[in-house]
């Protein structure tokens, strides 16, 4: 792993302030009623480095359930990078609670649990950006198909290109 990637403390830190950029964008939206918070997962090489829970899951059972399915969609998504995957979407079965909700960075996998998985997507997104591990471009190039593309774009803008 890269010595320039952050450590625990500030993937925890960077987490906790992109689930504020969430809340704020993106509470009023279709299904995220009573979503104030989820699980973040960090992982290198599919093992996690850093994880928890940002905001607020009332809920004890989905708590374990939403740390867990964080730590599964990065895991996932590291096992099918070789097939290309960037994206946690690209192997999802919900049948099998495989969502989306990860994306992989240069060095890490980033993985959100507990908000919608189009959002979970923009979450891990952006968690990448804010760690310095996936440029701005990389992020819109990856997200242009999400739903919620078009609220949170302006977050993927890079001042000096675009």
């Amino acid at each position: 792993m890269s010595d320039r990637l952050p450590d625990y403390f500030t993937f925890a830190s960077r987490a906790t302030y992109v689930a504020g950029v969430v809340q704020a964008l993106l509470r009023d939206y279709e299904g995220m009623q009573g979503r104030d918070g989820a699980y973040f997962c960090v992982s290198h090489q599919g093992t996690p480095i850093a994880g928890g829970l940002v905001g607020d899951v009332p809920k004890l059972d989905k708590r374990e359930k939403y740390d867990r399915l964080s730590r599964e969609k990065c895991r996932r998504l590291f096992e099918f990078r070789d097939l290309g995957h960037r994206l946690s979407r690209q192997s999802m079965n919900e049948s099998e609670e495989k969502y989306a909700g990860a994306v992989s960075g240069n060095e890490n996998e980033y993985g959100f649990s507990g908000y919608l998985p189009d959002v979970d997507e923009i979450a891990g997104a952006m968690l990448a950006v804010g760690c310095g591990d996936m440029s701005r471009k990389d992020a819109r190039k990856l997200l242009r198909d999400n739903r919620y593309m078009s609220i949170v774009e302006f977050y993927f803008r890079d001042p000096e290109s675009d």
